[in-house]
């Protein structure tokens, strides 16, 4: 039996919190850093608002102890400016083969300013860092200022069979040029070197030749996943979000599937099942496994507000539809994260969680849901409250051979390891004080 611990890792600093910062942003777990057989963790702790100038930061904690391992500072490569360091993590492998698994984290700069704000200087990055030592492997750069680079990041696998498993960096373009579209890039683990990058296609050959504004591919690589190999060239492939909106702009949204080997479309996931259209579909996606048996790894995509889809690696097709189920109302940003869990109720067949986090404060209440990946039924919810939820896998924190569970609670400045056997909290983590 799991003892609720019912731990609180760190008082909150006496301060009030930063206003610019929003402790558990984002969250990942980076594997075990520390040698103590425990996963360890990721948290973000930045801004999410366009005109806030914090550098943003990471925080690296004991998943065995909830200790603070390190805190990683951002600032922009240009200028000294803060790009909005943290807003995205990944988990990538052992790049430096070490025996300790390495991570990235991007900084996306002013990539989703909408057109009526000047023009910035800020340029998006990546960096990978050691998980033994957190000093820095690689650091990545855009192509351009406002270009939206780091604004997602992903463990690619291994795509040119080095040995070395690969990043991936999404750019999702700005919207104050529209021939400056987003862009996917695929960059060697082991030397840094371009490997592919993936660039938006039009609607057709006429839109691509006269609309400067292809109506499914605004926002192309917001977000991105590693779905494994789909079409059985031993090389893993693509996920691309294509959720189509700006700020002041709207477009359908899409998911775009490719084969990382050719850099070719696969499949597009592309709904058109209500009067709102498909905006905001492809935020948020997520590699489940092979729910349906035939071989070939599912995964989740969500239409945030309104469905979250498991969806056939195979050919993009709908397994199972799971609505907002609508205790507290609408606009509360259903399916603004994923996570695939594992397999928590024994049944065989992979579960996930389902978090809200609504771009405005809509006074709706916020949670995090368990579903099960067989029949979409909920398992559980682990968190509600008034603050905006975001879920991560967590892997087994608390060794009972069931992986757990991160949920932040970033308005409050709080991350919650918990239970993915019992739903309870094993342990709360708060905002630490500075470090250095």
């Amino acid at each position: 039996m799991i003892l609720h611990l019912a731990l609180a890792c760190f008082a909150a600093s006496s301060d009030k919190l930063d206003p610019t910062a929003h402790f558990g942003l984002s969250i990942a777990s980076a594997g075990d850093l520390d040698g103590d057989g425990v996963p360890d963790l990721l948290i973000g702790d930045g801004s999410r608002h366009e005109d806030d100038n914090g550098p943003g930061r990471v925080w690296v904690i004991s998943g065995g102890d909830g200790r603070v391992l390190d805190l990683l500072l951002g600032r922009n490569v240009e200028e000294g400016q803060p790009a909005r360091f943290g807003l995205s993590l990944a988990t990538l492998g052992d790049l430096d083969r070490d025996g300790v698994p390495d991570f990235v984290v991007g900084a996306y700069g002013d990539g989703s300013r909408s057109r009526d704000k000047p023009r910035g200087t800020r340029m998006g990055f990546a960096r990978v860092y050691s998980g033994r030592d957190r000093r820095v492997l690689r650091e990545f750069i855009g192509d351009r200022t406002d270009d939206g680079f780091g604004c997602s990041v992903a463990a690619a696998g291994d795509i040119d069979r080095d040995g070395t498993p690969d990043i991936v960096i999404g750019a999702s373009g700005s919207p104050q040029d529209d021939r400056h579209a987003g862009y996917v890039r695929i960059l060697s683990g082991r030397d840094g070197s371009v490997l592919r990058t993936v660039r938006q296609r039009p609607d057709s050959w006429l839109s691509g030749l006269f609309d400067r504004e292809p109506k499914s591919w605004i926002r192309f690589g917001s977000s991105i996943v590693n779905l494994g190999d789909l079409d059985a060239d031993g090389i893993p492939d693509l996920a691309i979000g294509v959720p189509g909106s700006f700020p002041g702009r709207s477009a359908r949204g899409s998911v775009e599937v490719f084969s990382a080997s050719t850099g070719e479309a696969l499949f597009t996931i592309d709904r058109r099942r209500d009067d709102r259209g498909n905006m905001a579909l492809g935020g948020a996606i997520a590699r489940l496994g092979d729910v349906n048996s035939d071989g070939v790894c599912d995964f989740l995509v969500s239409r945030i507000d309104v469905a979250v889809w498991i969806c056939s690696g195979k050919d993009g097709s709908t397994i199972r539809e799971i609505e907002d189920p609508g205790r507290y109302g609408y606009l509360r940003g259903f399916g603004h994260s994923l996570a695939a869990l594992g397999d928590l109720d024994g049944d065989g067949v992979p579960d996930f969680a389902v978090g809200c986090e609504e771009d405005l404060d809509s006074g709706d209440q916020y949670d995090a849901t368990v579903f099960s990946g067989r029949d979409g039924s909920e398992l559980g919810v682990l968190e509600a409250g008034h603050e905006f939820v975001v879920v991560a896998a967590a892997g087994d924190v608390d060794g009972d051979g069931v992986p757990d569970v991160l949920a932040s609670r970033w308005e409050s400045g709080q991350v919650k390891v918990i239970s993915g056997r019992t739903g309870e909290t094993l342990r709360t983590i708060r905002r630490p004080p500075e470090i250095r």
